[in-house]
């Protein structure tokens, strides 16, 4: 019966049936490929992670304490809305004889991955202390909230994963680009993966949608203080943050570099997915505010594109047929020998 209630009012969320939308061109796209192989598999499991998240939206905020049951609904109810895109890309897939062993191994990882994540976050959630998601949340953290918006609150302290990024990204610099330049490519994998957990998160969902309006009408109030939380200014502030801790290193290896950064595969490739990917979230996001739309919608959409572009890219390399202009570890460029510090 609550889970029924919990349906009804996601259906009526935007961000729920982009979850769905793109769950199911994810399928339809990867079991398409051929022949399959281990990158449609993992592109599939990346996919269903993608979408777990999407899902969620803020929801993720909540957890624990007395409401853990509703809350747990809630989630299942959320979960429902990606897994329903899979199984009906897959009937549908079925229905018309593409390729059925691959059809249901696709619909299964995808499923299968957007499940285990939620599971996990779920497992992660009981071990956080206070109320779950709801007024009782909202209320209890009311007087935090309004510190922090009005800009009185604690100051702010670095988080465990932004360090964990800033730790990664320089040892992804040092072997992708100096120890083992064959493999320079994959910073650009690294920094993406960092930018989709901590940059997309902290411009859309990270102060959640139970008080957006609240929290707007409040910051709209406060003249001279562009950079509330909740504001447009606030996200674009935290893209640009994160996009410049996740692309510095790659901007120091191609100084070192030289003429070799602009190589396929050198410290450019990085630098510039990393803005391409920071300028699309602004868009995105930008674009959210201004039509009235709640961040969950944006970091739904801004999945939905990730989604795309690696189904894309797993469908393109599972059929053989490179992209032009990407990098190949033959034509991957050494470092340059004569690096002065």
């Amino acid at each position: 019966m609550v889970l029924a209630i919990c349906l009804r009012v996601d259906a009526r969320r935007p961000a729920s049936w982009i979850a769905a939308a793109a769950a199911a061109a994810a399928v339809v796209m990867l079991a398409r490929a051929a022949p399959p192989s281990g990158m449609t598999d993992t592109a599939a499991g990346v996919c269903g992670g993608l979408l777990a998240a999407a899902s969620l939206g803020s929801l993720a905020g909540g957890g624990g304490g007395g409401e853990a049951e509703r809350w747990t609904t809630r989630v299942l109810g959320r979960l429902a809305w990606p897994v329903a895109g899979t199984v009906a890309a897959c009937v549908w897939l079925l229905a018309t004889g593409v390729a059925p062993r691959e059809t249901l191994r696709i619909t299964v990882l995808v499923a299968g991955a957007a499940v285990m994540a939620v599971t996990l976050f779920r497992l992660s959630a009981w071990r956080r202390p206070g109320a779950g998601a709801g007024e009782r949340h909202d209320v209890r953290h009311a007087g935090a909230a309004f510190s922090a918006a009005v800009g009185h609150g604690p100051p702010a302290v670095r988080s465990w994963p932004e360090a964990l990024a800033m730790a990664t990204t320089l040892a992804a610099m040092a072997v992708c680009y100096f120890l083992a330049p064959e493999f320079a490519a994959w910073y650009a994998v690294v920094a993406v993966a960092w930018f989709v957990v901590l940059g997309v998160p902290a411009a859309t969902t990270a102060s959640g949608d139970g008080d957006a309006l609240a929290r707007r009408d409040l910051v709209w109030t406060c003249v001279g203080r562009p950079r509330l939380p909740g504001t447009t200014a606030h996200a674009l502030a935290a893209i640009l943050t994160h996009a410049a801790i996740l692309g510095w290193p790659a901007v120091v290896a191609a100084v070192l570099w030289r003429g070799a950064a602009w190589t396929s595969g050198g410290p450019v490739l990085a630098i510039l997915v990393v803005a391409s990917l920071a300028t699309a979230t602004a868009v995105v996001v930008w674009g959210a505010d201004a039509c009235g739309a709640t961040r969950d919608t944006a970091a739904a959409v801004i999945v939905a594109l990730l989604v795309a572009v690696v189904s894309g890219l797993a469908t393109v390399a599972a059929g053989g047929r490179p992209v032009a202009g990407s990098p190949s570890l033959r034509t991957l460029p050494s470092p340059p020998v004569n690096i002065r510090c």
